[in-house]
């Protein structure tokens, strides 16, 4: 059913920031056609009431969203609908923004200061990746180079841009990097606000799970002074299929860390650890093992601190783009994985208050639902020519290449990725 109010309440409350200074509403929409940018501004509120974001805001409710927001309007995405729902009393505040479209706060700071990160992640690049630069110009050659040479980058010290004004009003933060725990202006960041203040906020961080102290200092306990934090500990699956897609991913050095993290939870139950699996071409058919050997090896993490997501880029990396002889078999064996999980006599609950399930009311039935409908409603047009780094080349160079640099080889891992690289 079409809605008939197209509003997005992170139009209005929600600026996400990008390590090349690059402005979106969300984590998940498009670029604006008219690049908005971090450097081009003085000041925050210049930002997040930019000639850009009016426009959107207006465009939204004259109930024709600017295709910059296709990815959740077209797409499947559930952002907008998650956080209309949670701040539904934003959204029907008549004051949530004055005759002109502009708005008085900033609420949801999304943040990726920087792009330094000690993973090169497959379905990443030197955009959010700074391992990543050197493969990239082997892939690439000289639009590599040039690339490199030629981008944006955050100005220095972005977070003292924000004044104290600007952080008086956020409720929620959401930051990624790079990875956040290794990077200077993520911690600058969360000593900006008082403890009085962190009290009243809640986050979400997402780590690649390699890190938990900083120049002498425990993350865990400085999340602990925050009202609520969710840390999603990105792991896309165990062994050879996890270090595969997430090159820098060692096995043991995560399961002592993330059995520290889910410790820790046990006795700060503000701070709750998850997993965050992106569903990709590469380990769908891993997904089934890695449940169970997530329920297995920690218990207290039940199916609910599995959060399921799905690669939309690059291209033959989204499953909603395979080939329909795969895209046929990945959708019989989400059907499958439905069916055995609900018979499988094991369902368990990760022992945190109810307010923590309405808020993060996720689970991997729902996730699997979500995603089955995604394969099979989606608007694969839309999802092929949303946002950025569409331009992707050819997956055979572009697999076959990165397995010679980095010295692997993907008939070994995921042989099923052959419809995919023969074309």
């Amino acid at each position: 059913m079409e809605l008939k109010d197209k509003r997005c309440i992170l139009a209005y409350t929600s600026m996400y920031v990008e390590p090349d200074g690059k402005i979106r509403p969300c984590c998940v929409a498009g670029d604006f056609e008219d690049e908005l940018n971090f450097n081009d501004f003085d000041t925050v509120e210049e930002m997040y009431n930019s000639r850009q974001m009016k426009e959107l805001r207006k465009s939204m409710e004259d109930g024709s969203p600017l295709s910059i927001c296709d990815v959740c309007y077209k797409g499947g995405n559930n952002l907008m609908p998650y956080w209309n729902e949670k701040w539904k009393h934003k959204l029907d505040n008549p004051e949530l923004r004055d005759d002109n479209y502009n708005v008085k706060s900033l609420d949801y700071l999304d943040t990726r200061f920087s792009s330094l990160c000690n993973f090169k992640c497959r379905m990443c690049g030197p955009g959010l990746s700074s391992t990543w630069e050197e493969d990239y110009v082997a892939i690439h050659g000289e639009v590599g180079e040039n690339y490199l040479k030629y981008r944006k980058v955050i100005n220095p010290d972005p977070v003292s841009k924000f004044s104290a004004k600007d952080l008086q009003n956020i409720e929620h933060l959401n930051v990624g990097g790079g990875e956040p725990f290794i990077t200077a202006d993520f911690w600058k960041l969360l000593d900006s606000f008082t403890d009085e203040h962190k009290a009243q906020i809640t986050m979400y961080v997402n780590t690649n799970g390699s890190v938990i102290n900083f120049k002498g200092e425990n993350v865990l306990e400085k999340l602990a002074k925050f009202k609520e934090v969710v840390i999603g500990v990105s792991c896309d699956g165990f062994g050879k299929i996890g270090e595969y897609q997430r090159t820098g991913f060692k096995q043991e050095r995560f399961d002592k860390n993330f059995t520290e993290m889910v410790e820790f939870s046990k006795v700060n139950p503000n701070v709750i650890t998850t997993l965050e699996y992106t569903i990709t071409t590469m380990n769908i058919f891993h997904l089934q093992d890695f449940i169970y050997h997530i329920k297995e090896k920690w218990p207290s993490i039940g199916y609910e601190g599995i959060h399921m997501h799905w690669a939309t880029s690059p291209v033959y990396f989204a499953p909603v783009l395979a080939p329909e002889n795969l895209k046929n078999d990945i959708i019989n064996y989400i059907i499958s994985i439905q069916h055995n999980k609900r018979n499988d006599g094991a369902l368990y609950y990760i022992n945190q208050p109810n307010e923590y399930r309405a808020q993060y009311s996720y689970s991997v039935d729902d996730s699997l639902t979500q995603f089955l409908n995604h394969l099979i409603y989606s608007d694969t047009n839309a999802i092929r020519e949303w946002g950025p780094n569409r331009n992707v080349g050819d997956a055979k160079h572009f697999i076959e290449k990165l397995d010679e640099l980095r010295g692997e080889n993907w008939k070994e891992v995921i042989p099923h990725m052959k419809s995919i690289i023969d074309g």
